[in-house]
């Protein structure tokens, strides 16, 4: 598998989803989210890339709980739980460990920069600027722009963990002025999901998608 085009292998990557739902942790995105961090290092390394340009910024995202997500960058966190529930041996999915880490950082030099804590952020003109330039169009919520993270953050999370996210990344807006506090305390009334029709759609792609059966899913989504 090459930088250029990547293509996680689906068996591999399924059972190590499958791993962490049935594990019951609230970080069921960290098989995408290392993934990607992994293949970013291993495309800089190739190309003599030295930095990375970031969308994370403090404006809008400087809020989270510890224990809402983490372990991103523990390979030994994600070894272990897929050594506890995983079936399909991972030999191809990509990885990084805190020695690879520490070789990228300390003598590849590479850096990352969040290029928007350089400038007066705004999320609303942000918005403006991409639907009116760009032709960007809303999805329905923050990290929404799939169906598995739509499904984690605006079902599994509030349902089964009680982590609704739109508290902290609401949150974040009014301390950096971007939002008055009753307009979140109205927002924070609404069902996190955009509709329940929609929700009934994805829970049907969520279960096709894994292979799960209506007694494994009820297993993995309701019962904590």
């Amino acid at each position: 598998m090459t930088t250029k085009h990547c293509r996680v292998d689906w068996i591999e990557f399924k059972d190590l989803q499958l791993a962490f739902l049935k594990a019951s942790v609230p970080d069921l995105e960290i098989p995408t989210d290392h993934a990607i961090v992994s293949l970013f290092y291993k495309a800089a390394k190739e190309r003599g890339i030295k930095y990375f340009i970031s969308g994370s910024n403090l404006a809008t995202e400087s809020h989270l709980p510890a224990a809402w997500s983490t372990g991103h960058r523990d390979w030994k966190y994600i070894k272990s739980i897929h050594k506890e529930y995983g079936t399909v041996p991972l030999k191809n999915y990509p990885h990084h460990t805190v020695a690879d880490l520490a070789y990228y950082k300390l003598i590849l030099r590479l850096n990352t920069v969040n290029i928007l804590n350089y400038m007066d952020y705004n999320k609303e003109k942000a918005v403006e600027t991409l639907e009116k330039e760009l032709g960007w169009q809303q999805y329905g919520g923050k990290h929404y722009e799939s169906i598995y993270t739509r499904f984690v953050q605006g079902y599994i999370l509030p349902t089964k963990f009680g982590y609704d996210k739109r508290r902290q990344h609401l949150s974040t807006l009014i301390c950096s002025g971007q939002i008055d506090r009753n307009a979140v305390l109205a927002e924070m009334e609404k069902n996190p999901y955009p509709s329940e029709e929609l929700l009934k759609t994805d829970i049907k792609v969520f279960k096709e998608k894994l292979g799960l059966t209506d007694q494994e899913y009820f297993q993995a989504i309701i019962i904590t």
